[in-house]
């Protein structure tokens, strides 16, 4: 007899992944990591925006050159596959490369992105401790706000 999953474990499960990847840079107020899925190669950028206090993370296609907004990197069928990497790589930044961070944003544009990034931030959720949280704000342009309580 299969046992069911919980919520929780169901959003480990569907955004777990063995692909590796790997940190380009990781400096005071930037960072980059890179990862490869099918032969196309990956970037998730960290950028400290000083204004508001906030980490902003966008991720796309290395070297695009098609001109899409930089958090809408999938369209190949492989959304999923890409965004347990990049699942990883934030909890990655926040747990071990900066442990300075407080507050981190990223933004869905479509409502099928917004659906796809509504299970995303609750999956890195999980992976982090008790004292983060999640928030999100809707004017057109979802923002998605992961920020550490004190």
């Amino acid at each position: 007899m299969m046992s069911q999953l919980t919520f929780k474990e169901f959003l480990t499960e569907i955004f777990q992944s063995s692909t590796p990847f790997k940190w380009i840079y990781n400096l005071e107020t930037e960072s980059k990591a890179q990862f490869t899925i099918d032969n196309t190669e990956y970037v998730v950028l960290f950028g400290f925006d000083d204004y508001d206090n906030f980490w902003d993370v966008t991720f796309d296609i290395k070297d695009d050159v098609r001109g899409r907004e930089p958090y809408s990197p999938t369209g190949f069928g492989k959304s999923f596959s890409v965004l347990s990497v990049v699942k990883q790589i934030l909890i990655d930044f926040l747990l071990h490369q900066n442990t300075n961070v407080y507050k981190i944003r990223f933004s869905a544009d479509s409502e099928s992105r917004k659906k796809a990034y509504n299970i995303l931030a609750k999956s890195i959720l999980s992976g982090l401790p008790k004292e983060w949280q999640l928030r999100t704000v809707d004017k057109g342009v979802r923002k998605y706000i992961l920020y550490k309580q004190s």
